[in-house]
């Protein structure tokens, strides 16, 4: 039943190669594209399985095939390959200028000051970068599942659930004691309650 909803899913999305269909046999809520629009590859965690309703999973597998017919698997290795890239610049500028530190003093050299904030804060601002776009393609990938469905509920659903279910794994007491959200701009993933509003957008009447 699963690859057949695959396969279905990935038709009405214009996939020309069905994803292959990995299970991981761990309880943790996990879910996620891998590969290309030419190999790909969906994984998805028997917790997963269990916890949703058909229907939620269906929302759940569109928007992953929505990441791999969009290539965003590819887009985020790139951006992860320039963050390393501007990562190690950055410290070989920083070593380079802490060379140039006895030169500096003895009056035989030079160190540009200027350019110490740029090394420094080029990291985190590549960093900062990259979570923004993934951030942009889950909204994306969002919102293409609701057209690949035709309704934005499916997956609203799974992802109310979904996290009705991980603050309750991690924090048993969570009625009396929420989890505090994490820091938005070092996340990989929107809050879930805007991604829902945004989806239900999608229902309301203009």
């Amino acid at each position: 039943g699963l690859y057949s909803l695959v396969e279905q899913l990935s038709i009405k999305a214009g996939l020309k190669t069905i994803p292959l269909i990995y299970i991981s046999p761990g309880s943790t809520l996990n879910a996620f594209a891998a590969g290309s629009r030419q190999d790909p590859a969906i994984a998805l965690s028997r917790g997963v399985l269990h916890a949703l309703s058909i229907d939620e999973l269906s929302g759940i597998l569109s928007h992953e095939i929505s990441h791999l017919k969009n290539n965003d698997t590819k887009l985020m290795t790139l951006a992860g390959m320039f963050h390393r890239l501007t990562h190690f610049l950055s410290s070989l500028g920083l070593f380079i200028q802490i060379l140039m530190l006895p030169f500096a003093i003895i009056g035989a050299g030079a160190i540009n000051i200027a350019t110490l904030p740029i090394l420094l804060m080029a990291p985190t601002c590549s960093l900062l970068l990259q979570l923004a776009l993934s951030r942009t393609r889950e909204f994306e990938a969002d919102m293409e599942s609701a057209l690949i469905l035709g309704s934005p509920y499916p997956l609203a659903n799974a992802l109310q659930k979904l996290e009705a279910l991980r603050k309750r794994s991690f924090n048993p007491f969570s009625a009396a004691l929420p989890l505090p959200a994490p820091p938005s701009l070092f996340s990989t993933h929107p809050d879930t309650k805007e991604r829902v509003n945004r989806l239900l957008t999608v229902a309301r009447p203009s």
